[in-house]
C-alpha cells in the first residue's frame, strides 16, 4: 500500500488535468496541454522533468516510510 502511494504522488499532475478540464479551471494540466499543442518544447521538457522529480521524491518518501513501518527493513550499509 505504501509503495503504491509513492507512485501515485507522480500522478497528481494528471489528476489535476482531469479536474481542471471538467471544472474549467486554469492550472498546470491545461497549461501543459496547450504547450504540447503549441509545440513549446521548453515548457513540455520542464513538465516532464517535474513529473520525474515527483516520481523520485514519491519513491524516496515511500521507501523511508516503509523502513519506519516494517522493522525488517534497515537503512544501514551492509557489505
Amino acid at each position: 500500500m505504501i509503495t503504491l502511494l509513492g507512485f501515485e504522488f507522480a500522478s497528481l499532475l494528471s489528476g489535476a488535468f482531469i479536474a481542471e478540464y471538467f471544472f474549467n479551471w486554469p492550472g498546470l494540466g491545461r497549461l501543459i496541454l496547450k504547450a504540447v499543442f503549441a509545440q513549446d518544447l521548453y515548457l513540455v521538457m520542464a513538465s516532464l522533468m517535474m513529473g520525474a522529480v515527483m516520481l523520485i521524491v514519491g519513491n524516496l518518501l515511500a521507501d523511508l516510510l516503509l523502513s519506519v513501518v516494517d522493522p525488517r527493513i534497515q537503512l544501514d550499509e551492509q557489505a
